[in-house]
């Protein structure tokens, strides 16, 4: 394809003028980006993880496309905490092998039941039996040509060290299938993890996964959200990848499979995907080498126009690159200017958001204790006046109140969301490229729903789930001032989860076996002044949090204009001599890339 000397210029040239930056906003160099894609063609197995964040139903897909009943454990809750490889074997009997970090021979077992007491999170919770991975041999199709498909923690796992696992896991691979959710579709932190991890990959697959209760509706806007937020990555990495996002509803699948049904294994979407995955690895390694062909030559033809348009700029004389570059000053100032007045104007709206949000606290947290003021005694006259009857009652009518609350707090934000979204969609700001580019260009309005599932995020969801929704929001608003607001908003509701979801108990707790209302009155009390507390000192942190993350974002403009203002500068400076030594450099490097392009 190229001699490694040719390579290594090219990776030089393509560091030099189209620099590789990561989801974590990492420089990454080229001959690194491609050297484990070349290195994956000399082998002799493809490694397909399944990737998605914790619960997506990973083990549920890998059970229903390559066994015939629950072998991986399977669970509402976090399960998987061992890597699992699911390799090809002729016997049609089941063969489990266990690898441990500190023994050179595995453990043998033949149950799913034992299976479970190794990679369960339940039964092996952070590893403690000190497990290296597990490897299911499965006589199937698919798994041909040395194939391996693997079970992984999820992302973002509640535990740290399965997530870790997962991360160091996936570093060298060529393929994955990245598992993504209907309800929530994308969020803002799987974002950063799919534009961290899919441009390495020379192959992926994507699947939304449809549980039974999630309505055709909520599908195709959990595509359409997807499809979005993968385009918007395809774009800024330069991939050529067609985007394609495969419905499944795993769990018909799963069931399909289990009853050896072929008519819900068909209606669940999982033919497709096995029909596609059996036409790639079949001869894997040439999609590989043809994928990759593609990706360089799209690299090549990007970097050459890059230094088409550098030789144009060499090329212009002294006055018209002092017109050039004055305009560009110009566009410099009154983009600072833009971005003193808009910041202002936001400054504003956050001081005039707190006030009336503390007002809202006051209000509501007495009107929600009068609530349960009034509920607790209807209770207790119809003689629910202690033991678990009354801890439940207690628990569940603020849990309803809180519900209730959230309604009402739901129309702040929105109109919150409003304001913000509007003053956001007017800034703009300069891409390390120098281009000018405004958050409506890179984040669509549909983006978000913002007042789909506030409230349950509250009632069913608790501390995680709460994060998780403001993760969405992040997503609406993009880039660093986005992310923050993700953040404090997620903040904000996973702290009130937990209180209603914790403390509120404890309460009810301590009151077990009092009888008269007079004993109720503190902890009534004391849920007023918790909410009220709550709410108030989370939109405080909110505005702090907003107006410090517009601070950034100014200093890091004028920073970033800054140095556009120097290259400007040295640009001007540069003599003839020089001018026409770089001319040439370019010249030379233009005939250099042309050369690899009728090689390639």
């Amino acid at each position: 394809m190229m001699s490694s000397i040719s390579r290594e210029r090219f990776y030089k040239l393509a560091d030099q003028y189209l620099p590789l930056i990561d989801g974590n906003g990492t420089i990454q160099s080229y001959k690194d980006y491609y050297s484990h894609k070349f290195q994956n063609l000399e082998k002799d197995e493809f490694v397909v993880p399944v990737l998605g964040v914790q619960g997506t139903g990973k083990s549920s897909f890998l059970n229903a496309l390559l066994m015939e009943d629950i072998v991986l454990p399977v669970d509402v809750d976090e399960t998987t905490c061992i890597p699992v490889e699911i390799r090809y074997s002729e016997s049609n009997t089941r063969e489990i092998e266990v690898y441990f970090n500190d023994k050179s021979e595995p453990l043998s077992i033949h149950e799913a039941s034992e299976l479970e007491l190794f990679v369960h999170n339940a039964y092996n919770y952070s590893n403690k039996k000190n497990v290296s991975h597990v490897v299911i041999y499965k006589n199937n199709e698919i798994l041909k040509n040395g194939v391996v498909f693997v079970d992984l923690p999820g992302v973002f796992s509640l535990n740290e060290k399965n997530t870790k696992t997962t991360m160091s896991y996936i570093e060298n691979l060529s393929a994955a299938i990245f598992l993504l959710r209907t309800v929530p579709p994308i969020t803002n932190s799987e974002k950063v993890f799919l534009s961290t991890v899919w441009p390495k990959l020379t192959k992926a697959w994507f699947i939304q996964n449809q549980w039974n209760d999630e309505s055709k509706r909520e599908v195709l806007e959990g595509l359409k959200h997807n499809k979005q937020v993968l385009q918007e990555i395809a774009i800024k990495h330069h991939t050529n990848e067609e985007i394609n996002i495969q419905i499944v509803n795993v769990y018909q699948a799963l069931t399909g499979r289990m009853q050896d049904r072929k008519d819900l294994i068909n209606e669940s979407g999982l033919e497709i995907v096995e029909n596609s995955l059996l036409k790639i690895t079949a001869d894997w390694k040439k999609e590989l080498s043809e994928q990759l062909f593609e990706d360089l030559k799209l690299l090549l033809f990007r970097l050459k126009e890059k230094l088409q348009e550098k030789l144009v700029e060499v090329r212009l004389d002294e006055g018209e690159l002092h017109k050039k570059y004055q305009e560009q000053e110009n566009i410099y100032d009154n983009l600072l200017a833009d971005h003193l007045e808009k910041t202002s104007i936001m400054n504003k709206m956050l001081q005039q958001y707190e006030h009336d949000m503390c007002q809202f606290a006051d209000q509501q947290s007495r009107i929600q204790e009068k609530k349960l003021r009034m509920k607790m005694k209807h209770i207790t006259g119809n003689k629910v006046v202690d033991g678990e009857r009354l801890t439940i009652a207690f628990y569940e009518i603020q849990r309803e109140l809180a519900s209730e609350f959230l309604e009402e707090l739901n129309l702040k934000f929105r109109e919150m969301k409003q304001q913000l979204e509007g003053s956001l969609g007017e800034l703009k700001f300069i891409d390390m490229d120098g281009s000018i580019l405004d958050f409506v260009m890179i984040q669509k309005k549909e983006a978000f729903k913002f007042e789909k599932g506030l409230v349950p995020a509250i009632t069913i969801g608790g501390t995680l789930y709460g994060i998780a929704l403001g993760s969405q929001v992040g997503i609406f608003f993009g880039g660093p001032i986005g992310t923050i607001i993700g953040g404090i908003v997620g903040l904000s509701l996973s702290l009130l989860s937990g209180w209603f979801g914790k403390e509120t108990m404890e309460y009810a707790q301590k009151e077990r076996g009092k009888a008269s209302m007079h004993d109720l009155e503190s902890p009534i009390q004391a849920f007023q002044k918790r909410l009220n507390l709550s709410i108030k000192q989370q939109i405080n942190m909110f505005k702090n949090q907003i107006q410090h993350s517009l601070v950034l974002f100014i200093e890091n403009q004028e920073r970033e204009i800054a140095f556009k203002r120097e290259e400007n500068r040295i640009e001007v400076d540069l003599s003839k001599v020089e001018l026409e030594k770089r001319r040439c450099q370019l010249e030379e490097d233009i005939g250099f890339l042309v050369s690899l392009e009728v090689n390639l």
